[in-house]
């Protein structure tokens, strides 16, 4: 659910990131940046490093959708809409991966 004090924490991770980046200074994520927006009663969630990637996968669902983003076979960011549990899976999926640099 958003927002919570945890995602205010990422949010001023990521903020310190981007503005380290921004001033020309090496600054890499420890956690795996997310996003969501909330727009009536239904709330879009994003989730990865913020890197490039190679292939995405569109999961149709019946009120929803998910969008797996992957480079070189790894799991690099998800986009869901209403797909809950797709969303927990590959947030278990990308805390594992490695942290990119800020661009």
């Amino acid at each position: 659910s958003f927002p919570t004090r945890r995602s205010s924490d990422l949010a001023a991770q990521q903020g310190l990131v981007a503005g380290l980046s921004a001033a020309g200074r090496q600054a890499a994520w420890d956690k795996v940046p997310e996003f969501a927006c909330t727009i009536g009663e239904v709330t879009l969630k994003y989730r990865g490093w913020g890197i490039d990637y190679e292939d995405s996968t569109l999961v149709d669902h019946h009120n929803g959708f998910t969008v797996y983003y992957e480079s070189a076979g790894d799991l690099v960011g998800i986009l869901a809409l209403n797909a809950d549990d797709d969303y927990q899976r590959a947030t278990t999926s990308l805390a594992g991966g490695t942290s990119s640099t800020a661009r």
